[in-house]
């Protein structure tokens, strides 16, 4: 039977004694706890289960207040139909105080499961998503609709919301899988924070410009314009901005009727918070201050223009065959004219790699697994494997005995 090993619930780390003591008193305070080497993300000041992902003790809030949906999973909640007209918060002032009351409510309740997170049952079983996690899951549109609840996600915003906590954290390092959705996680999570936070700018990066700009437009921007009206800072230029999104108070325009008849002003506070990309490069937010840069596809980056000679000088070290081509044009031509065999050997056994992967993934099943556990991917894989390692020796075997036909044909060059 599969168990899984991504956590471990540990059992009596910190005395049931002191827990309940220090529960009572809601002393326990979010981030890193250096007496008992725990990061608290309870903001209620008690906890509940202790959780150990890659080596980090994480200390989650005490159950409380846990929600059964029909189902018994997690189960998108859909928007108030009176609400989702009011789309900013000039809207809301417009209507009449007794609206406003009915809705006091939900709208603080969504507040603090926000700042909180959310208990609810998961095949009777009590389960804790962060806020971070929850704003994902209710709050962001995706590219499929709402997106669905994984164990994995659930476990990937606790491990996240551990590193915003513990003061010793400079980030977060997450090697995934395709299709995972990392990148809308990652882009809700920066809509989240930075519709929370003041005075603060946010980056983005990616392994070309065009894809850093494609996540902002596509994935980032939705996100935002989707968000219900309590939660939307004031936005300043386009709706769907094309480089920068701006939650500040747009400038004031003063005209001669409202110098000449001494016109007040309306005060509005904004956040003055922006999120926008970079096209990638070596010096790419080099010396600015940022609340936080997402790095989508980081690890593409050494193809795709990030060729120096420091960087060269450093992967000789780890590496014996060196092949990271400059992007530009002309010194593409000029490395490729003055490199050595072993060079472009290198250079076309990488392409080789990428055209293997891509024919495991066209014609032999690899493009999802659909086994679970370890054991069962290696199944799948191993049979994707046999399966393009029968079509290669079919096609040896057709330039052998039937060299004419097209099928026995290859463009792939010489190494």
């Amino acid at each position: 039977m599969y168990e899984q090993t991504l956590y471990k619930v540990i059992d009596d780390y910190i005395k049931p004694h002191t827990v309940a003591k220090m529960n009572k008193a809601k002393k326990w305070e979010y981030g890193y706890n250096e007496d008992y080497d725990i990061v608290v993300i309870s903001k209620t000041g008690e906890i509940g289960e202790i959780y150990e992902i890659q080596n980090l003790k994480i200390a989650l809030p005490k159950a409380n207040n846990v929600k059964k949906f029909e189902g018994n999973k997690w189960q998108y909640t859909e928007y108030p139909k009176e609400l989702k007209k009011i789309k900013s918060v000039f809207d809301w002032e417009e209507y009449p105080v007794d609206f406003k009351e009915k809705w006091y409510d939900y709208i603080d309740s969504e507040f603090n499961k926000r700042e909180q997170g959310f208990w609810f049952y998961n095949k009777s079983v009590a389960t804790y998503v962060t806020g971070s996690h929850y704003m994902y899951l209710q709050w962001s549109k995706i590219d499929v609709g709402q997106p669905d609840f994984r164990e994995s996600n659930r476990l990937f915003f606790i491990f996240w919301e551990a590193c915003k906590a513990d003061p010793r954290s400079y980030g977060m390092c997450y090697l995934k899988n395709r299709r995972s959705g990392f990148s809308f996680m990652s882009s809700a999570e920066t809509v989240n924070v930075a519709t929370i936070t003041s005075d603060a700018r946010y980056g983005i990066l990616s392994k070309s410009g065009p894809d850093a700009k494609k996540m902002f437009t596509d994935k980032v921007v939705p996100i935002s314009v989707n968000y219900p009206f309590f939660f939307k800072p004031i936005q300043d230029g386009m709706d769907r901005p094309k480089t920068e999104l701006a939650y500040r108070v747009p400038a004031t325009k003063y005209t001669r009727k409202k110098l000449e008849t001494n016109e007040k002003l309306q005060e509005l506070d904004g956040l003055d918070t922006t999120i926008d990309w970079k096209n990638t490069g070596d010096n790419s937010y080099d010396g600015e201050k940022l609340k936080l840069l997402v790095h989508d596809e980081s690890g593409k980056w050494f193809d795709r223009g990030f060729h120096n000679d420091a960087n060269e000088k450093m992967l000789s070290t780890i590496v014996d065959d060196v092949c990271v081509l400059p992007r530009h044009p002309g010194q593409y031509a000029e490395r490729l004219k003055t490199g050595t065999v072993k060079f472009h050997q290198t250079r076309l056994r990488h392409s080789g790699v990428e055209s293997a992967i891509g024919a495991m993934q066209r014609g032999n099943g690899l493009k999802r697994c659909r086994d679970r556990s370890e054991v069962g991917f290696e199944r799948y894989f191993g049979l994707a494997v046999l399966g393009r390692n029968i079509h290669t020796l079919g096609k040896l075997l057709l330039a052998k005995h039937h060299s004419e036909t097209a099928s026995a044909e290859t463009k792939r060059q010489a190494a």
